[in-house]
């Protein structure tokens, strides 16, 4: 399958990197805090750093969709491989790609109403075009309903997959006339469309079997036989994944440029902020600062970015490092800031400077 679909693979890997294009074209356009998470009425409740969101779920979808195309074609052969559903397969993540940055861009430049709108149009046409193709796939290691009573089966693969066809088509309609809603009450009726798609398909296969059983037919459990080309593969790109995880959790730094007038706060993974001395309203040095709990934002073993709370100030911004031994808090505009350095020296030394800028 794959050497038929070489060229097709081409351009799915590629469609799945285009919004990192998109970002670089539009690159100065983009405000320097992007939308990466939105609540169930459609608002924004988390954000990430532009230079880092544009590139960093393409890339993760882009090893998504190798691992997926190197389990299929190290599978067993001669299990009714279906050369459609690869190809449809193969779409997956590009829709995947252009749906999730999609919105991240759109709601980043003020569209946000727009992009929530776009997922449920997306997913469910992607329902409905997989619901048509459902019931024309033969049994198979890799695509489709893969439960231990239809891989068994094949009579019981082909009637769940007839059922589950209509059912994912209906879905799909469903999903797209979900717009109509608010956002609240889309995000219900998303969410149980496809409950209603994964587990009905589920129960109707076992009760199948059952039935099969009750009429004396024999039965036999299959086992999928996973080659060692496929171990290698799923290995190397669960290596992939885990070092970025590593180095996403244990890097990072944070850093402040002080100008006459404000001084901007810096920080890898995160959306640079910039505070006027004439802003701020207090400022002290906390010592045992407990961070909280996050609210939104980036947090990793080494730093604590964005949005937090605790039990001291409530609601507060944080540019810190993990488990501080002390911060400077702010009140800028009302609101509280907490900042720190990699050690009390450091932070003691934004104290001081900051002491210092003020009195200017």
């Amino acid at each position: 399958m794959l050497k038929k679909n070489k060229g097709l693979l081409i351009v799915t890997s590629f469609a799945i990197l285009l919004p990192i294009l998109a970002g670089l074209i539009f690159y100065d356009r983009l405000p320097d805090s992007m939308n990466i998470h939105w609540n169930l009425q459609g608002e924004t409740d988390g954000q990430g750093s532009k230079h880092l969101m544009i590139f960093l779920m393409p890339c993760i979808l882009l090893a998504v969709h190798w691992l997926c195309i190197l389990v299929t074609v190290k599978a067993p052969k001669g299990y009714g491989e279906n050369d459609k559903m690869f190809r449809l397969m193969l779409w997956f993540m590009p829709v995947l790609s252009l749906l999730v940055n999609g919105m991240m861009y759109l709601s980043s430049a003020g569209q946000g109403e727009n992009a929530f709108m776009l997922m449920p149009v997306l997913l469910g046409a992607m329902f409905i075009v997989i619901g048509n193709y459902m019931p024309k796939t033969k049994q198979n290691w890799t695509m489709g309903i893969k439960i231990k009573w239809t891989l068994s089966s094949e009579e019981n693969w082909y009637a769940t997959h007839r059922l589950a066809g209509k059912l994912w088509v209906l879905g799909g309609a469903l999903m797209i006339l979900a717009v109509l809603l608010p956002g609240n009450a889309m995000m219900i009726a998303l969410f149980s469309i496809l409950a209603v798609m994964v587990m009905v398909p589920f129960v109707y296969s076992w009760r199948y079997y059952q039935r099969q059983l009750r009429e004396g037919k024999k039965i036999e459990t299959v086992k999928l036989p996973f080659s060692k080309g496929a171990k290698i593969a799923s290995a190397v790109m669960l290596c992939a994944v885990l070092i970025l995880i590593c180095v996403l959790m244990f890097t990072g730094s944070m850093e402040i440029e002080y100008d006459q007038h404000s001084f901007t706060l810096r920080a890898t993974y995160w959306q640079p902020i910039t505070v006027a001395y004439d802003q701020i309203e207090s400022m002290e040095y906390r010592e045992n600062w407990q961070a909280g709990s996050k609210v939104s934002g980036f947090d990793s073993a080494r730093l604590l970015l964005g949005s937090f709370k605790n039990s001291e100030v409530g609601n507060y911004t944080s540019y810190c490092y993990r488990a501080p031994e002390g911060c400077v808090l702010l009140t800028v505009n009302g609101r509280y800031l907490a900042l720190s350095g990699k050690d009390e020296a450091a932070t003691r030394v934004i104290y001081n400077t900051l002491l210092a800028k003020m009195g200017e």
